[in-house]
């Protein structure tokens, strides 16, 4: 018998790039998110 091929986490779709930009777009930039809250200019 032979075994089955490795399987992969990975998605490896033409649109598997653009939806994963697309999800990081509706999070937001963390570090803008938090520079909103706490201002870390010194004065």
């Amino acid at each position: 018998m032979s075994t089955p091929p490795a399987r992969s986490a990975v998605k490896l779709d033409l649109l598997a790039h653009a939806a994963r930009k697309h999800q990081l777009e509706a999070l937001g930039d963390l570090p803008q998110r938090i520079a909103r809250h706490i201002d870390f200019v010194p004065h």
